[in-house]
Protein backbone atom coordinates (compact mmCIF):
# COMPACT_ATOMS: atom_id res chain seq x y z
CA UNK A 1 0.00 0.00 0.00
CA UNK A 2 1.52 3.24 -0.93
CA UNK A 3 1.65 6.51 1.30
CA UNK A 4 -1.37 8.03 -0.12
CA UNK A 5 -3.51 5.13 -0.01
CA UNK A 6 -2.78 4.52 3.61
CA UNK A 7 -3.75 7.73 4.42
CA UNK A 8 -6.77 7.53 2.57
CA UNK A 9 -7.56 4.26 4.34
CA UNK A 10 -7.00 5.84 7.68
CA UNK A 11 -9.37 8.53 6.62
CA UNK A 12 -11.79 6.29 6.21
CA UNK A 13 -11.25 4.04 8.78
CA UNK A 14 -11.40 6.98 11.12
CA UNK A 15 -14.90 7.97 9.49
CA UNK A 16 -16.28 4.48 10.29
CA UNK A 17 -14.61 3.50 13.29
CA UNK A 18 -17.94 4.53 15.42
CA UNK A 19 -19.83 2.55 13.91
CA UNK A 20 -21.18 5.76 11.59
CA UNK A 21 -20.23 7.58 8.64
CA UNK A 22 -21.52 11.28 8.59
CA UNK A 23 -21.82 13.47 5.54
CA UNK A 24 -19.54 15.98 7.12
CA UNK A 25 -16.99 13.45 7.09
CA UNK A 26 -17.43 12.20 3.79
CA UNK A 27 -16.83 15.98 2.57
CA UNK A 28 -13.75 16.41 4.83
CA UNK A 29 -12.14 13.62 2.80
CA UNK A 30 -13.14 15.55 -0.24
CA UNK A 31 -12.39 18.89 0.73
CA UNK A 32 -8.75 17.08 1.03
CA UNK A 33 -8.57 15.20 -2.18
CA UNK A 34 -9.85 18.56 -3.68
CA UNK A 35 -7.49 21.21 -2.05
CA UNK A 36 -4.63 19.33 -1.59
CA UNK A 37 -2.20 16.68 -2.79
CA UNK A 38 -2.60 14.25 -0.40
CA UNK A 39 -4.68 11.96 -2.76
CA UNK A 40 -3.70 13.18 -6.09
CA UNK A 41 -2.60 9.48 -7.15
CA UNK A 42 -6.02 8.02 -6.40
CA UNK A 43 -9.48 7.73 -7.63
CA UNK A 44 -10.59 8.75 -3.88
CA UNK A 45 -14.71 7.96 -5.16
CA UNK A 46 -13.64 4.60 -6.15
CA UNK A 47 -11.58 3.80 -2.97
CA UNK A 48 -14.56 4.88 -0.27
CA UNK A 49 -16.87 2.87 -2.70
CA UNK A 50 -14.80 -0.09 -2.34
CA UNK A 51 -13.87 0.03 1.04
CA UNK A 52 -17.86 0.73 2.09
CA UNK A 53 -18.30 -2.41 0.78
CA UNK A 54 -15.69 -4.40 1.76
CA UNK A 55 -16.29 -3.00 5.78
CA UNK A 56 -19.65 -4.01 4.74
CA UNK A 57 -18.56 -7.45 4.26
CA UNK A 58 -15.68 -7.93 7.10
CA UNK A 59 -16.91 -5.79 9.46
CA UNK A 60 -14.72 -5.20 12.49
CA UNK A 61 -11.71 -7.52 10.64
CA UNK A 62 -11.92 -4.53 7.92
CA UNK A 63 -10.59 -2.16 10.59
CA UNK A 64 -8.00 -4.75 12.14
CA UNK A 65 -6.28 -5.29 9.32
CA UNK A 66 -6.16 -2.09 8.74
CA UNK A 67 -3.82 -1.39 11.82
CA UNK A 68 -2.40 -4.60 10.78
CA UNK A 69 -1.39 -2.61 7.87
CA UNK A 70 -0.35 0.23 9.62
CA UNK A 71 2.05 -1.93 12.22
CA UNK A 72 3.60 -3.36 9.44
CA UNK A 73 4.19 -0.40 7.25
CA UNK A 74 7.62 1.87 8.17
CA UNK A 75 6.80 5.00 7.63
CA UNK A 76 8.68 8.17 8.78
CA UNK A 77 8.14 10.67 11.36
CA UNK A 78 6.46 12.94 9.50
CA UNK A 79 4.49 10.49 7.46
CA UNK A 80 3.39 9.68 11.12
CA UNK A 81 2.09 13.13 11.80
CA UNK A 82 -0.07 13.15 8.89
CA UNK A 83 -1.46 10.23 9.82
CA UNK A 84 -2.82 11.60 12.75
CA UNK A 85 -3.49 14.36 11.64
CA UNK A 86 -5.86 13.01 9.12
CA UNK A 87 -7.09 10.85 12.26
CA UNK A 88 -7.81 13.90 13.99
CA UNK A 89 -9.33 15.94 11.16
CA UNK A 90 -12.04 13.40 10.43
CA UNK A 91 -12.50 12.49 13.99
CA UNK A 92 -13.69 16.14 14.11
CA UNK A 93 -15.64 16.72 11.10
CA UNK A 94 -18.80 15.87 12.72
CA UNK A 95 -18.42 17.79 15.74
CA UNK A 96 -18.83 15.29 17.88
CA UNK A 97 -16.07 12.84 18.72
CA UNK A 98 -17.02 9.50 21.02
CA UNK A 99 -14.97 7.30 23.32
CA UNK A 100 -14.80 4.62 20.12
CA UNK A 101 -13.04 7.58 18.13
CA UNK A 102 -10.64 8.23 20.72
CA UNK A 103 -9.51 4.35 21.58
CA UNK A 104 -9.40 4.39 18.11
CA UNK A 105 -7.19 7.28 17.47
CA UNK A 106 -5.23 5.96 20.21
CA UNK A 107 -4.64 2.53 18.81
CA UNK A 108 -3.23 4.44 15.80
CA UNK A 109 -0.70 6.29 16.76
CA UNK A 110 0.16 3.11 18.88
CA UNK A 111 1.19 2.04 15.47
CA UNK A 112 3.49 4.49 14.49
CA UNK A 113 6.53 6.02 15.89
CA UNK A 114 5.99 6.92 19.20
CA UNK A 115 5.72 10.68 19.46
CA UNK A 116 5.37 12.63 23.34
CA UNK A 117 2.20 14.41 24.16
CA UNK A 118 3.59 17.74 23.95
CA UNK A 119 4.93 16.90 20.56
CA UNK A 120 1.59 15.52 19.39
CA UNK A 121 -0.09 19.07 20.60
CA UNK A 122 2.25 21.15 19.04
CA UNK A 123 2.35 19.06 15.89
CA UNK A 124 -1.29 18.03 15.29
CA UNK A 125 -4.48 20.96 14.67
CA UNK A 126 -7.38 20.38 16.60
CA UNK A 127 -5.88 17.55 18.58
CA UNK A 128 -7.44 18.00 22.52
CA UNK A 129 -5.79 16.31 25.44
CA UNK A 130 -9.02 13.78 24.94
CA UNK A 131 -6.53 11.94 22.29
CA UNK A 132 -3.34 12.59 24.47
CA UNK A 133 -4.84 11.33 28.16
CA UNK A 134 -3.56 8.13 29.12
CA UNK A 135 -6.32 5.68 28.71
CA UNK A 136 -8.04 3.77 31.36
CA UNK A 137 -7.21 0.51 30.27
CA UNK A 138 -3.33 0.14 30.88
CA UNK A 139 -2.01 -1.01 28.30
CA UNK A 140 -2.22 -1.38 24.12
CA UNK A 141 -3.04 -4.70 24.58
CA UNK A 142 -6.10 -4.29 26.78
CA UNK A 143 -7.51 -1.37 24.37
CA UNK A 144 -6.97 -3.07 21.06
CA UNK A 145 -8.97 -5.97 22.23
CA UNK A 146 -11.53 -3.57 24.31
CA UNK A 147 -12.35 -1.43 21.16
CA UNK A 148 -12.51 -4.47 18.90
CA UNK A 149 -14.83 -6.42 21.27
CA UNK A 150 -16.90 -3.22 21.78
CA UNK A 151 -17.62 -1.88 18.42
CA UNK A 152 -20.56 -2.95 16.40
CA UNK A 153 -20.34 -1.92 12.62
CA UNK A 154 -23.74 -1.25 11.00
CA UNK A 155 -23.92 -2.25 7.13
CA UNK A 156 -23.17 1.38 6.08
CA UNK A 157 -25.28 2.51 3.26
CA UNK A 158 -23.00 3.29 0.18
CA UNK A 159 -25.38 6.26 -0.81
CA UNK A 160 -23.88 8.29 2.03
CA UNK A 161 -21.27 8.62 -0.44
CA UNK A 162 -23.08 10.77 -2.87
CA UNK A 163 -22.04 14.24 -3.09
CA UNK A 164 -23.72 16.46 -0.64
CA UNK A 165 -24.19 19.41 -2.97
CA UNK A 166 -25.77 17.29 -5.54
CA UNK A 167 -29.24 16.52 -3.08
CA UNK A 168 -29.72 20.83 -2.56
Amino acid sequence: MNEQELLLKTAFACMACDGEIAPSEVERIRNYAVNSDRFSSLNVEDCLKRWVEEINLRGVRFLRDYVMTLRNSHVSEQQALDILQVAVDIELADERVDYFEIRFFKIIRENLPHFDDEQLQRSIKGITHHFTDKDVKRDYLALFNSYFKNINLPNFDVTILQRIDAEV
